[in-house]
């Protein structure tokens, strides 16, 4: 019969001992508290970037807003993609995704003021951008 040699059979306190001596529960600790730490921080990161993708979608429609209001300067009504002019300075762009609806993505940055109508829907909104003739713009989130 074989016999395992002296400091290589399994103790009963712990659940696996290697040959080292380090026992399986010393393991499971360090891991237990990097997990607990990295938690948190990878939530306010992932919200970080629902915010930055809010903002690069809301700039995307401005430019997309932009270019009809400049291909089509005269028209009343004309339409480009997702986006509608519906008046002589009004466009309308539609389905542009909004990933952060809690409404704290730092819109501080873009060229235009913007307010916010009703609650934002958690898939895709429309962005009604007023163009004024003093060259500022106007956005409203429907």
């Amino acid at each position: 019969m074989y016999t395992p040699p002296i400091g290589l059979t399994p103790s009963p306190k712990y659940w696996f001992d290697t040959r080292l001596g380090v026992q399986f529960p010393s393991y499971v600790a360090p891991v237990g508290v990097l997990v607990a730490i990295s938690i948190p921080i990878f939530t306010a990161q992932l919200e970080k970037a629902r915010d930055a993708t809010t903002v690069a979608n809301i700039r995307s429609a401005y430019a997309e807003a932009s270019a009809l209001m400049l291909s089509e300067p005269t028209s009343t009504t004309a339409t480009s993609g997702n986006a509608t002019k519906t008046a002589a300075n009004v466009v309308q762009v539609a389905k542009v995704a909004l990933p952060c609806t809690d409404g704290n993505a730092d819109v501080s940055t873009l060229p235009f003021t913007i307010s916010l109508t009703g609650k934002v829907p958690a898939t895709s909104a429309t962005i009604t951008f007023t163009f004024a003739a003093d060259s500022t713009v106007t956005a409203a989130i429907n």
